[in-house]
């Protein structure tokens, strides 16, 4: 999987729904045999932490994610699709690990907890600056009522 700033001339971005379409058909092929699917298992979770860690280092290389401007900069609609793609992959293979043999489930939690941790992490300076944004409008709209309001006949 390619995030976008990965991507060379030619390449297109898959979405969650391509990525956990290609894991489920692995893991669905593999399922009749009980040694060969707690291998695919071992795959799959090797597989996930490798997706998920490039995803944290992606979000990690992003600078000034908190500055807010009316449209978001190029590394916070970067960190706003990984988030997308990352819960995507997680909610739909969450649920589809529910399926598995508790063995070749449980090794598919410390991924899927990642996933939930990097999520988090990719938007919240984003979400922040929303805030720090919005308090600053907002003492700015108090400091020019203010000023208004209490240069004129004395009320106020």
């Amino acid at each position: 999987v390619q995030f976008p700033q990965n991507l060379r001339p030619g390449q297109q971005v898959g979405s969650p729904q391509q990525f956990t379409g290609r894991v489920m058909h692995e893991i669905q092929a593999a399922s009749s045999n009980g040694v060969l699917l707690e291998m695919v298992g071992d795959s799959v979770a090797k597989t996930l932490h490798l997706l998920f860690e490039r995803a944290e280092m992606t979000i990690a290389t992003s600078a000034d994610l908190g500055d807010m401007e009316e449209t978001c900069n190029a590394a916070q609609s970067r960190n706003i699709y990984v988030c997308n793609f990352v819960q995507g992959v997680e909610f739909e293979l969450g649920r589809f690990f529910e399926g598995l043999p508790i063995q070749t489930a449980s090794r598919m939690q410390s991924p899927l907890q990642a996933a939930r941790g990097i999520a988090e992490i990719a938007v919240a300076p984003i979400f922040e600056g929303i805030m720090q944004a919005i308090e600053a409008r907002i003492l700015k709209m108090h400091t020019e009522f203010a000023n208004t309001s209490g240069s004129g006949d004395g009320e106020g």
